[in-house]
């Protein structure tokens, strides 16, 4: 029946959610149905975990109910706010955004329990009405042995992208409007004559790729800048190898100020110091400055004076990338918040069998 419910999701051109044009996504009874009678008659689910957007959680309902299990419903996301960042070319329009916002409060009303990525996110669905005794953080986390510091930098790549001597700083993620890499180029503009040449790698591909590339060479700073498009995740620890700092350029918008990005966290396990945008869901993971800095957001030359920082002084890199990585070990890795996460499930199971035996019998 999984089988069936996929034939009918490629039928439909739906090769994920973010890429839907419709408001809501409503699979047909006759695909609903079946998955459901396999859900309860081949398994033994304790817990339905579905994570944003809310038709997740309206499937997750709908399957839970059927295996009367508790249900927890992982906001990882506040995509009309992302739609808004994005001046209503994101992922949804942005006069859906009521529509959107009451249908992701229903989504959470409906769950037994709610996780978010971070205390921002938590202070934002509270402040949307939800409960804080049901809102439960549980962060993005880490593989550190996936991501370590490599003690010298890939040899081909600096030779390929012509880095010898150079500061290097890099970023990946996807290139939309919200990330800020604007605030970089127009950084860079202001370094051309640094002491140490610095220069800019780009790991990523988007929406706002051909508006960089043209920006850039507008700026007259193509040659500081190395636009590598998406790169295969297996190669991603190669590149982080040859930076010297991580950048978070992320602009002053609701959505950069509440949600925290996974990548960071990558970098930090790679030993790299950061330079982000002064923004509460970026700042947290500094702890208190030590390891990396943060500048105004949208201001070109406060991160052209960062970066100067930085480049002009390796130990305090280092320093700042050693704090980095042991904060991340210490805080971020999967293991602790797997064990987070099972926890809680073992308190809901707790509470829901107790709620069911004090059911009155039928």
């Amino acid at each position: 029946m999984a089988a069936q419910a996929a034939h009918w999701l490629r039928e439909n051109k739906v090769r994920g959610s973010w890429r839907l044009k419709n408001l809501e996504l409503r699979l047909p009874d006759d695909v609903w149905s079946p998955l459901i009678s396999w859900a309860v008659k081949k398994n033994e689910f304790d817990v339905v975990h579905a994570h944003t957007p809310f038709w997740c959680a309206t499937a997750g309902r709908r399957v839970a109910d059927a295996l009367r299990c508790p249900l927890i419903y992982e906001v990882r996301g506040f995509w009309e706010l992302s739609a808004e960042a994005e001046g209503g070319h994101g992922t949804r329009q942005t006069n859906d955004a009521p529509k959107w916002q009451a249908h992701e409060m229903a989504a959470m009303e409906s769950a037994d329990a709610v996780i978010t990525l971070s205390e921002t996110m938590r202070a934002e669905l509270i402040a949307r009405g939800l409960p804080g005794e049901r809102v439960h953080v549980v962060a993005n986390g880490v593989d550190i042995g996936e991501f370590t510091p490599k003690g010298q930098k890939n040899e081909r790549i600096v030779k390929e992208l012509g880095l010898e001597g150079t500061f290097v700083l890099g970023y990946a993620t996807s290139v939309r409007a919200l990330e800020g890499v604007a605030t970089v180029l127009r950084a860079l503009a202001k370094l051309q004559k640094a002491a140490r040449p610095v220069r800019f790698v780009l790991l990523g591909d988007g929406s706002e790729l051909p508006r960089l590339k043209q920006e850039a060479d507008e700026l007259g700073i193509a040659s500081m800048v190395r636009f590598l498009g998406r790169v295969h995740h297996a190669a991603v620890a190669d590149y982080y190898s040859v930076f010297d700092a991580f950048v978070v350029p992320r602009i002053d918008a609701a959505v950069c100020r509440i949600v925290t990005p996974l990548k960071p966290l990558e970098a930090m396990a790679a030993g790299l110091p950061l330079i982000v945008s002064d923004l509460p869901a970026l700042t947290e993971v500094l702890d208190d400055g030590r390891a990396g800095v943060s500048f105004l957001p949208e201001d070109p030359e406060d991160l052209a004076a960062k970066i100067l920082l930085l480049a002009s002084d390796e130990q305090r890199c280092k320093l700042m990338g050693h704090h980095g990585r042991q904060w991340v070990g210490q805080n971020r890795q999967w293991d602790r918040l797997a064990r987070q996460t099972s926890e809680l499930y073992e308190a809901l199971l707790e509470r829901h069998h107790l709620d069911r035996a004090m059911e009155p019998a039928s």
